[in-house]
């Protein structure tokens, strides 16, 4: 059941966000994996060099791994995080979270601020990328979206959070 901060629609787009975050895992992870096996086969029967495979089976990995960390944040799966929040008196968990919820938001946001400049920047100055020869800000343009995600899905899970404690006291939740 949606939490009382967030209205019934804003919690269904979020399937929209869960649907995204799997499609680029789903292309981008194998697509990687393929590149890399090609390019190494392609090497190692010294056919030449697949310098743009190489590139883009890195820009599959930063894509992967964005969208990665923000699925982490939906599940709460972080496990540094959830360990040391897990050793703490019951009290201080609310706290703690609270914590940690400003802190993330706040890098989500300083991440997407500055990407965003830097992208800017990437514009002005036509900067390409240098095997695929393609404008290097839509490599960078998963800053800023991955930065939205994270900032998304931590408050996806503060409010998750906030309404199991609020069940367990008692309280409504609507």
């Amino acid at each position: 059941m949606a939490p009382l901060l967030i209205s019934r629609e804003a919690w269904r787009s979020m399937k929209h966000i869960d649907r995204l975050e799997e499609y680029i895992m789903m292309v981008t992870f194998p697509l990687m994996v393929i590149l890399v096996v090609a390019a190494t086969a392609v090497r190692y029967f010294e056919l030449g060099s697949m310098a743009w495979g190489e590139e883009l089976a890195r820009y599959c990995m930063i894509f992967s791994v964005y969208a990665g960390i923000a699925m982490g944040f939906k599940h709460d799966s972080h496990l540094g995080v959830s360990f040391f929040v897990g050793l703490l008196p019951d009290y201080v968990k609310p706290v703690v979270n609270i914590i940690r919820t400003l802190l993330i938001l706040i890098f989500g946001l300083l991440v997407g601020y500055y990407a965003f400049a830097i992208i800017l920047r990437q514009m002005r100055t036509n900067q390409i990328s240098s095997a695929m020869q393609i404008p290097i800000w839509y490599v960078y343009s998963i800053l800023p979206l991955g930065s939205m995600l994270i900032i998304a899905r931590t408050l996806q899970s503060f409010f998750k959070n906030r309404s199991a404690e609020k069940s367990k006291k008692g309280g409504s939740v609507a």
